[in-house]
């Protein structure tokens, strides 16, 4: 299902599915460079534009900079090879192709039209029993937008690029489950940046571990989330004995991005975040 049709991905009869299932097989690299001009928008770097090709022929899309419209030829390819099998079973696709996870979550939706439409749900850990009738619901809930998240995922980004990351960088995230944790991974996407979310209930060590396996050189956290309406902290607890007492000096990070004050975490997300 995609945001051009309510057709595509649905095989409503064998004949169909037997159909998709050889043309994978006999040419796997026109059937895939169909799916990913028709699903995603991709960078042309000539005309500076943000293009997918929707119906099969001309491609559309944004110039990046303005947000008008912008085209290119049929005969236009965002990659110089859909599919390299030269070095086969060690396969590339999409050649020399350039595409942004995040726009294509975020900005493609805003630019369409769709800025007011709502994009993510968050619900908090702690449930009131008294809500909604006697049926219950969380304590916290917030709805955000594409916009409002575009919005949001860009004062990350900048929050990222003050720190000297840019494409390529590796960072790690030990957050508990709120939504600063998808407003710094989404951030990171449309830099470029690598990142690793650990799991909050990981030990000191095994976050270390990760942390010193991916390479990162910023470590996102927080001072203390909810786990089954318990305060449980993280910065004391995780991420600080992981920098100081396991990874080797040659390999320590060079910041500690967190956020203050516990009983802000979930309520107040533009609040400001520190680096220690």
């Amino acid at each position: 299902m995609t945001h051009h049709d309510g057709d595509w991905g649905i095989l409503s009869t064998q004949q169909d599915e037997d159909q998709a299932r050889a043309q994978a097989v006999s040419d796997p690299a026109a059937y895939h460079a169909a799916i990913a001009a028709k699903e995603l928008h991709w960078y042309d770097t000539g005309g500076e534009q943000w293009v997918s090709q929707p119906g099969g022929d001309a491609w559309q899309g944004w110039h990046a900079a303005s947000g008008a419209k912008g085209s290119a030829e049929a005969s236009w390819t965002p990659w110089s090879s859909a599919l390299d099998a030269d070095a086969a079973p060690f396969y590339r696709w999409f050649v020399d192709g350039q595409t942004n996870a995040c726009f294509n979550l975020l900005d493609r939706h805003v630019l369409s039209g769709r800025g007011k439409n709502q994009a993510l749900v968050f619900e908090g850990d702690r449930w009131d029993p008294s809500k909604n009738e006697g049926r219950g619901g969380p304590v916290f809930e917030q709805r955000l937008s594409y916009r409002e998240l575009l919005v949001e995922i860009a004062l990350r980004a900048r929050v990222l690029k003050s720190l000297n990351l840019s494409a390529g960088d590796r960072i790690a995230l030990n957050l508990p489950n709120i939504l600063e944790q998808i407003f710094y991974i989404l951030a990171a996407q449309r830099l470029g940046v690598i990142y690793t979310p650990v799991f909050g209930g990981f030990s000191a060590k095994t976050l270390s571990d990760r942390i010193h396996d991916a390479g990162a050189k910023v470590v996102i956290t927080a001072d203390g989330g909810y786990r089954n309406a318990e305060v449980v902290p993280y910065k004391s607890t995780y991420t600080d004995p992981a920098l100081d007492n396991y990874v080797p000096r040659p390999a320590a990070l060079q910041n500690s991005l967190h956020r203050p004050r516990i009983g802000q975490l979930c309520t107040s997300p533009r609040g400001t975040a520190g680096a220690v």
